[in-house]
């Protein structure tokens, strides 16, 4: 019987290993062992997956030290915002056939996210038709931000001092929940809406309608060029969507969509 562990599933299985520190459910230890040199030190032998080499380890050990709550973080990839490079939208339709413009096939592995040299973590919620990103993203308002190469950013948090000096390092970035600051720890958000297919026989801009599992707040406002749908502004992001749907009605004319009237949803 073939068995795949999702990316979810191995996301979930970190977060609980991390909540059973933070909240002391159980107790881990760190532990040093082995007093004898290594034929190479600068090659030292691979760890085995046995018992018995388990316990060679723990006849070897010289010290423990019990992994406080403060010792732990969870981490994502380390991506460096560079001038001039292109980086991908975030949209939650990544797959074998719908390919980032970096080749990613799911989201995890498409390079939506960016640090700066100030340690702002930011997530490209348009990238200008896939251009490149030539304008380092500063702002750290709660609204989603367009600056003058056309990328549209949303500032999700910054690292702090002390997360910088424990966790960080050269592959990746901690990474914390925001507590206590509804203004940015909001999620569901509808940001941005990709138009697969603009339709035609336009002669005015038809009505959006989002729809979903949110608060039902979401709106945007649709642009017509030649008799078909070219773009959508959003007015209102509104909150709390695990998915939406979006639909055209109205304008005279028909065809538009995004895909599968469900929109790219950039939360």
């Amino acid at each position: 019987m073939a068995l795949v562990l999702r990316r979810l599933g191995r996301v979930e299985l970190a977060r609980t290993f991390h909540r059973d520190i933070k909240n002391n459910n159980d107790y881990f230890h760190f532990a040093v062992g082995r007093t004898s040199a290594w034929a190479d030190d600068t090659v030292p032998e691979t760890p085995i997956d046995s018992d018995s080499y388990i316990s060679q380890f723990r006849r070897g050990m010289m010290f423990t030290q019990r992994i406080d709550s403060s010792d732990v973080c969870l981490l994502a990839t380390r991506r460096n915002w560079a001038n001039g490079t292109v980086y991908d939208e975030y949209d939650d339709n990544y797959s074998s056939t719908i390919q980032s413009n970096s080749g990613a096939t799911t989201l995890a592995d498409a390079t939506f996210f960016v640090v700066t040299d100030e340690f702002k973590v930011y997530k490209c919620i348009s990238n200008n038709f896939n251009g490149t990103s030539t304008v380092k993203p500063t702002s750290t308002g709660t609204s989603v931000f367009e600056l003058s190469d056309k990328y549209n950013w949303k500032f999700m948090f910054q690292i702090s001092a002390s997360d910088q000096t424990k966790f960080l390092d050269a592959d990746y970035i901690p990474v914390r929940k925001l507590t206590g600051n509804p203004l940015h720890d909001v999620t569901g958000e509808v940001d941005s809406i990709t138009i697969d297919a603009g339709g035609s026989g336009y002669s005015s801009a038809p009505t959006v309608v989002i729809s979903g599992d949110g608060d039902g707040l979401a709106t945007g406002t649709a642009t017509v060029s030649g008799g078909a749908v070219t773009s959508v502004t959003i007015n209102t992001s509104g909150s709390g969507f695990s998915f939406a749907f979006i639909a055209f009605t109205g304008g005279g004319g028909s065809g538009a969509n995004s895909p599968g009237q469900g929109g790219r949803r950039k939360w």
